[in-house]
This record gives structure tokens, sequence and C-alpha cells, in this order.
């Protein structure tokens, strides 16, 4: 059976759109944008136009975000929640069910060694990767 995999993106700015986008797309999610913009979002949602960068960026930015990808595919697997929970603690979680949430948090969801570590991890690649890409230019 076939996943169905999707994603809204709050803002789809030229990160949104291109970096964060890209993360996704290369993961084969069903992309969804919500913008101020109404025509950037009609133009995005009916073209399926998720890169907007010329030719040199487009391959750069997807280059930066398989980067990214790949530190997460390293270190837990999967760029999917459910797939980290399964790392992280044993087996995914329904967080719309009070009671897996519950259990969630007793996990350690938020603790040290819970979400918050995969959160900066995240933060802390993403400057990795940037850094060394402005060292470069």
């Amino acid at each position: 059976m076939t996943e169905n995999k999707n994603i809204v993106i709050w803002v789809a700015g030229k990160i949104g759109r291109g970096f964060i986008a890209e993360l996704f797309f290369a993961e084969n999610y069903q992309i969804t944008f919500v913008d101020q913009s109404e025509s950037l979002i009609n133009e995005l949602n009916r073209y399926r136009a998720y890169f907007n960068a010329d030719r040199v960026d487009k391959y750069k930015n997807f280059e930066l975000v398989q980067h990214l990808r790949d530190k997460f595919i390293g270190e837990y697997g999967s760029i999917a929640c459910k797939d980290i929970h399964c790392h992280k603690y044993g087996g995914p979680f329904d967080l719309t069910k009070k009671v897996e949430a519950e259990l969630f948090e007793k996990a350690g969801a938020h603790g040290e060694k819970g979400e918050t570590e995969v959160v900066a991890n995240a933060a802390k690649w993403t400057i990795e990767i940037l850094t060394d890409e402005f060292a470069k230019n």
C-alpha cells in the first residue's frame, strides 16, 4: 500500500518554495503552499512550480538540501517524523490522539534527548551547511 505523504508549507518565499519544498519533494511529499500572495499560491498549486530559481540556483539549492537530508538519514534513518519516532522511541505516535500524545511525552519527547534534540540538530546542521557554502564563496 502506498502511503500518502502530505505537507503544508506556510509562507512560500524563496526558502519555503525552494529549499524547504525541495527537501520534501525529494521524499515524494504532496506539497500545498500557503502565503499571503494569492496569485503566487495559485501558480504554485496549479502548476506545481515548486522551484522558481534559475537553473544554477536550483541545483545548488537541491545540493544543499541533499546535504541536510543525508544528515537526517544518517542520524535518524529518515526525514519523516513517524520514522524518527520509531528510531528514537521504538514506534510512531499519533499525536492527534490524547493517549498517544501522553505516551509520547512520557517517552521523553520534549526532554533533552527527545524532539528538542531533533530540532536542535536540524538547526545546527542547516547552519553548518550554509556556513560551509558561504565560506566557499
